[in-house]
């Protein structure tokens, strides 16, 4: 039997005091106005207590308290044939990804919690969770650990999946025993955190950067070492020996010429518990900008900005580029300048236009298609027409090369045909990789950020023990070369060895586990029924010789 309750067994304390002074008391004392009728010595003994049922109409109303406060508890019946499922879920992160004794850590974890977990809550059934799919296996309490331990390992940052993944199982008022490093910051009784015990020896490259004609690494070892730094851009390398201390980062910077290089890799020649950290890369990326229409957009349109971004990502130091009508834009700011058309439509007999980055590719004259809306009024001056048709500009741009502005386009003209054709998607992928192509420079991504389907370049082959995808390297996706590192991994220990303890205290409440508070609740009831048909009936006098009068009652024995 188990309590989900037991909070409530504090309310046996006034329950057991009220019963005792009730059942132990002292009789009252009557006093004889006949002298006559007195037969007892001068001087009057005090009453002494004594031990005596209470009536019992008294006794069911404090056995109905008792089954009240046991009901309270909400007291579960669970039979051997059931001893309810229990949720493990399993943190394979980078942090549990370390080996210890030649195996992941979270491999170590549940071999060593396989044995007492067996014999503190002894067979059942078990679901077994993995954090990083969110998949679910059913297994038992005597097969678990041998699942987990063909699993493989990742340089994945799991906090959030984690805690959301522990936090819903509790919800669902399910009993959770989480193997991890991480600290979950949650008190529940149907928790236990059980993390390994063994310290992770580690030599890692934390962070990469790059500047022209040199790099910048930043190592932390767990443990004061001396390593050398390796790194490698196209076909030009460079070495340094680092001393490092134990806890504490440390920058080095090493001179690198990565001009024409498009990929950065750096390595360390130590050997240590984790391996997915002893490598970084960096890739050579164009910092696209940020697409900002301030205007209403065609539908057209808004679907070639929504592919184009997908294609050409912005990045953390991006910059906007907008979409205004004329007059709107600053000089020196970047941006596509959509002019207002007029209703009527211009017949496209006499289109012309001029070889530039913008019409690279594009048919004007055979994809406008038969009439055109054209804009009012053009540009201005200080513009370069690029595509008229007769004497009304269509097309224009300012390059701001001569008077120190930006680059600019000017839209002048609505086709609903040629919004229809791959020119169109050419012709608008030209004005925003012309305005705002990007600078190039080294950038890398977390692990975990690679778009599924990309193939790995770097490192290749992997060992079969590790996750490919969440595994630091360099991979080519569809919008060019993506690198993913590691960064910085926290390896906790603990020295807590009461989880056993905390197994036992687990309440498995299966479903075929049955609530005993209801027959409690029933019991009280007729328990009070009971007090209150008896509470009114006297007890029958005892018959017996009269020797005296009795002091203390008032009763003749």
């Amino acid at each position: 039997m188990a309590l989900l309750a037991p909070m409530w067994l504090f309310a046996l304390v006034p329950w057991a005091a009220v019963s005792v002074w009730l059942w132990v008391g002292r009789r009252r004392r009557h006093w004889v106005p006949f002298l006559p009728l007195w037969d007892a010595p001068q001087e009057l003994r005090r009453p002494k207590r004594g031990v005596e049922p209470p009536p019992l109409g008294l006794l069911l109303a404090i056995l109905a308290m008792l089954a009240g406060v046991l009901a309270m508890t909400r007291p579960v019946y669970v039979s051997p044939a059931d001893r309810g499922p229990v949720t493990i879920v399993v943190d394979r992160g980078a942090s549990m990804s370390a080996q210890s004794a030649g195996k992941p850590r979270f491999a170590q974890a549940a071999q060593t919690t396989a044995p007492p977990l067996l014999a503190r809550l002894g067979p059942g059934p078990v679901e077994l969770i993995d954090v990083l799919t969110g998949a679910t296996e059913q297994t038992d309490r005597a097969d678990w650990a041998a699942r987990v331990a063909r699993w493989k390992r990742t340089a994945l940052d799991t906090r959030a999946a984690l805690q959301s993944t522990v936090r819903q199982h509790l919800a669902m008022n399910q009993t959770v025993i989480a193997l991890t490093d991480q600290d979950l910051d949650l008190a529940d009784p149907k928790l236990v955190t059980i993390a390994p015990t063994e310290a992770v020896h580690n030599t890692a490259i934390i962070a990469l950067a790059q500047r022209p004609g040199q790099v910048m690494a930043t190592l932390h070892a767990t443990d004061a070492k001396s390593v050398t730094l390796h790194l490698r851009a196209g076909d030009r390398t460079a070495d340094a020996r680092v001393d490092l201390a134990a806890n504490a980062d440390q920058n080095v910077f090493v001179n690198l010429d990565a001009a024409g290089a498009d990929t950065i890799e750096a390595w360390l020649d130590a050997t240590d518990d984790f391996d997915a950290d002893d490598r970084a890369y960096l890739v050579r990326q164009r910092d696209w900008a940020t697409i900002e229409p301030r205007v209403p957009l065609s539908d057209e349109l808004r679907r070639m900005i929504a592919v184009y971004t997908r294609h050409r990502p912005p990045g953390a130091a991006s910059t906007p580029l907008p979409l205004a009508r004329p007059g709107e834009l600053k000089p020196d700011e970047r941006g596509v300048l959509l002019a207002p058309v007029a209703a009527e439509q211009t017949a496209t007999n006499n289109i012309g236009s001029q070889a530039h980055a913008l019409t690279a590719g594009v048919d004007l004259a055979a994809t406008l298609g038969q009439h055109v809306a054209v804009a009012d009024r053009g540009p201005g001056e200080g513009w370069q027409r690029l595509a008229w048709i007769g004497d009304k500009t269509i097309l224009a741009v300012r390059s701001g090369e001569n008077d120190n502005g930006a680059r600019q386009v000017w839209v002048g003209f609505d086709s609903p045909d040629f919004a229809r054709t791959p020119d169109f998607v050419l012709f608008w992928t030209n004005v925003f990789d012309w305005l705002a192509g990007g600078s190039e420079g080294f950038t890398s991504s977390p692990v975990g950020t690679v778009p599924a389907g990309a193939r790995r370049l770097l490192p290749a082959p992997l060992s079969g023990e590790v996750e490919a995808s969440y595994w630091p390297g360099v991979f080519e996706t569809p919008t060019g070369k993506l690198a993913a590192d590691t960064g910085p991994v926290p390896f906790r220990v603990s020295a807590d060895r009461t989880w056993p303890d905390a197994l036992t205290r687990l309440h498995l409440t299966g479903p075929a586990a049955r609530s005993l508070a209801p027959t409690l609740a029933i019991a009280a009831l007729l328990l009070l029924l009971g007090a209150a048909w008896r509470w009114e009936r006297r007890r029958a006098p005892k018959t017996g010789p009269v020797s005296r009068l009795a002091v203390e009652e008032g009763s003749v024995r």
